[in-house]
């Protein structure tokens, strides 16, 4: 009687479990699904309207046109833009063809505007903010990080563009730069460290459009990896600054969007004498689209207002 009793103790104990295992499963899977379920659609995203770019390597979207592009998450319709694309593939940005001096913007989907109106991006701000007085050329490109912002400033093609002498070049760094940076090391990138000095290398592949590559298994290892990521960026940076100088006789900005990893990179670069600013919110959540983390037409628009009162101090 007893062993029956406990057999059958034993059995609604395991059935529990299994049940609550099973509901903890799905209910998990339900979250996750939830949180990676931003999808864009439209013609910004249609790889027919990608073109390889030799010196760039990298998906370029085709030149002299405009692209539509929504965002969903899940089924709600979080944006619906237009994206104008200049004869060079970046996008479009109003300035005086007859201005003397240039502005070059690099980075990722921020500087990009991705979820913005041509005339709501960051450098389209800028160049309000300067009467639209001076070259502007927008170089940001969405899933890029610091080894493309090297790789395309030593490229041939970026040094024809700059047909004007640039006052400054700008970058504007997040986070999730430094992994995109130091993970492809392993997957497609065209930097690489070794004792302590940065190379190039030819890839065997091309770079994917998307970052869909920071949704493998490599994100676990982001812990382990973090302080030799930050480093390698830091290097990359310094390189990039270097650049910046001696070959474009510009002046460089780091301009560093509010993260985990933005104040220790400051300090990083304060003690390599390179200009960085530290772009200040009251509150971030006003400045980002909802549910999908970019800028918005108000964050641009004082993420150009912060570039623009330091650099004219």
């Amino acid at each position: 009687m007893k062993r029956t009793t406990l057999f059958k103790f034993l059995s609604i104990t395991v059935a529990l479990i299994f049940s609550l295992g099973i509901s903890v499963i799905i209910l998990w899977k339900f979250n996750y699904k939830n949180a990676d379920s931003r999808q864009l659609k439209g013609e910004y995203v249609d790889k027919k309207n990608h073109i390889h770019d030799p010196d760039f390597e990298y998906p370029l979207l085709k030149p002299n046109k405009s692209y539509s592009c929504f965002c969903f998450i899940g089924n709600q319709l979080i944006y619906n833009v237009k994206y104008g694309i200049d004869e060079n593939s970046f996008r479009k940005v109003k300035y005086d063809t007859a201005g003397t001096e240039m502005f070059i913007f690099a980075g990722c989907s921020c500087m990009f505007g991705e979820g913005l109106e041509d005339d709501q991006t960051i450098p389209y701000c800028f160049s309000e903010m300067n009467s639209y007085k001076n070259k502007i050329i927008n170089m940001g490109y969405p899933a890029t990080g610091t080894h493309h912002v090297l790789k395309w400033l030593e490229s041939e093609k970026m040094k024809k563009l700059s047909w004007v002498k640039p006052k400054y070049i700008i970058y504007l760094f997040m986070d999730d730069h430094i992994f995109r940076a130091y993970e492809q090391q392993k997957i497609f990138t065209v930097f690489y460290e070794e004792n302590g000095k940065i190379f190039e290398r030819k890839k065997t592949k091309e770079e994917p459009w998307s970052g869909d590559y920071l949704n493998s298994n490599i994100k676990s290892s982001r812990i382990i990896y973090k302080d030799k990521a930050k480093d390698f960026t830091i290097k990359l940076i310094a390189e990039i600054d270097k650049i910046a100088k001696m070959e474009y006789k510009s002046k460089f900005l780091l301009v560093l969007w509010p993260g985990e990893l933005s104040d220790s990179i400051y300090a990083k670069c304060s003690e390599q004498n390179i200009d960085a600013l530290k772009l200040k919110f009251d509150d971030i959540t006003k400045y980002i689209i909802p549910d999908d983390g970019h800028p918005n037409a108000t964050g641009a628009q004082e993420t150009a207002r912060q570039i623009y009162e330091y650099i004219s101090k």
